[in-house]
């Protein structure tokens, strides 16, 4: 809460940093799982924006992780990005990382860099 409204700030100039963002990158172009999905699928303009089987997911490059951690109201739950991005993998038919997977701080660090300087809106609440 004390973050509330400040903006968001990720250093990403050094080489090892650009290189995760890169990394990160891939991740999300990467096609996986028995769907043959990649988290772009459901998260960028250019592909649709559409979750299978259910709403229009959040966009991208309007920021998908300035509002984490975020509570669930359907799980009674406080969620952070790692836990999103298990619970993503679920409808796609993909074996979930270990919540400590270098994928996930990567992922996390590629989408971050979207929301470098727009307000932080924590803690979240969704549904």
């Amino acid at each position: 809460m004390a973050s509330d409204g400040m903006p968001v700030a990720v250093d990403t100039a050094s080489p090892a940093a650009r290189a995760a963002v890169e990394r990160g990158k891939a991740i999300f172009y990467r096609r996986v799982g028995q769907r043959n999905h990649a988290c772009a699928d459901c998260h960028t303009p250019e592909r649709g924006e559409q979750v299978p089987r259910g709403p229009l997911a959040g966009r991208r490059h309007r920021g998908l992780t300035r509002h984490f951690p975020t509570w669930r109201t359907d799980r009674n739950e406080i969620w952070d990005m790692r836990k999103r991005f298990q619970w993503c993998m679920t409808p796609l038919g993909v074996n979930m990382l270990a919540a400590d997977a270098v994928e996930y701080a990567e992922l996390e660090l590629f989408l971050t860099t979207f929301d470098v300087g727009k307000p932080i809106t924590a803690p979240g609440i969704r549904h």
